[in-house]
C-alpha cells in the first residue's frame, strides 16, 4: 500500500507521525491487502477558529474496484481528530467492503 503523510502550517513530530500510522495506516492495511491501494493523509493547522476547532485531518483512501473514501475531521486537539478520523475511515471502509461481498 502506498502511504503519503503531509503536514501543513504545522510541524510533524515523530509521536504524531507514529500516532497517524498506528491509527490510520495499520487498520487499513489489515482490511485491504493490496499493493495498489493508496492512503493519503493531510494534517493542517487551520489557525485560530472561533469555536476552538483548528486542527484538521483529511484522509483519502483509494483502491481498485472503485473504492474511494474521503474523511475530514476537525477538532481542537490533533490527536483526537486523528482518533475520530480513524473510526470514521474504518467504518466507511468496512461498509464498502461489505457491499462488494454482497454483490
Amino acid at each position: 500500500m502506498h502511504f503519503d503523510l503531509h503536514a501543513q502550517n504545522m510541524d510533524l513530530s515523530d509521536s504524531l507521525r507514529d500516532h497517524v500510522e498506528q491509527k490510520l495506516l495499520t487498520p487499513v492495511k489489515r482490511l485491504v491487502d493490496d499493493p495498489s491501494a493508496r492512503l493519503e493523509v493531510r494534517l493542517r493547522n487551520l489557525g485560530h477558529a472561533k469555536d476552538g476547532r483548528h486542527h484538521e485531518v483529511h484522509a483519502h483512501f483509494s483502491a481498485p474496484r472503485d473504492i474511494h473514501l474521503d474523511i475530514t475531521e476537525v477538532d481542537e486537539d490533533m490527536y483526537r481528530a486523528v482518533d475520530v478520523a480513524h473510526h470514521r475511515l474504518q467504518e466507511a471502509l468496512r461498509r464498502q467492503l461489505e457491499k462488494r461481498r454482497n454483490h
